[in-house]
């Protein structure tokens, strides 16, 4: 059985990745921001804003539970960026497959976010000019959980093809 667990911060590319790496083996692609968005029928942000991060959590952790009560063979998970800084998480994670950190600098996540900030929760309260540094603190912060992937691999310099044999 392959499952691929796509882990990151915001901005690393997992959603991305998981469809250009489900097109390129055949698998089926599953978010768990999407899954969260449809089951609760809100927005990250929604939920984030009426029932707070620490629910939240709880909820992708329900969510990934399920999920790995699923079939999930032959699938590419795409995981929202806190879910992985639960330990259950990453154990539900390695059991049923192999997880794969996106790692991205804080430059490149603070670029590639700045477009759409007003969308991410956690960046509610931050201005661009923090972003960078946000990053720095938040990479810190969740680095214990990130490294305990199976594959780190360093992406913002290669193309998606060479993401993809590096992962398969």
């Amino acid at each position: 059985m392959s499952v691929f667990f796509l882990i990151g911060v915001m901005g690393a590319g997992k959603s991305t990745l998981a469809h250009q790496l489900s097109d390129s083996l055949g698998y089926k692609v599953l978010d768990t921001d999407k899954l969260i968005e449809q089951k609760y029928n809100s927005t990250i942000s929604e939920i984030f804003e009426t029932k707070g991060e620490e629910e939240f959590r709880k909820i992708e952790l329900e969510i990934l539970k399920e999920l790995s009560n699923s079939d999930l063979e032959n699938s590419v998970v795409a995981c929202g960026g806190g879910l992985a800084t639960q330990q259950a998480a990453i154990d539900i994670m390695k059991q049923k497959g192999e997880v794969i950190y996106l790692k991205v600098s804080e430059k490149t996540l603070a670029d590639r976010v700045e477009e759409n900030i007003e969308e991410r929760p956690l960046l509610k309260n931050i201005s661009p000019d923090e972003l960078p540094q946000f990053f720095v603190k938040l990479l810190r912060e969740r680095a214990k959980y990130y490294h305990q992937a199976d594959k780190i691999l360093a992406v913002e310099e290669l193309n998606t093809q060479e993401i993809i044999d590096l992962i398969t």
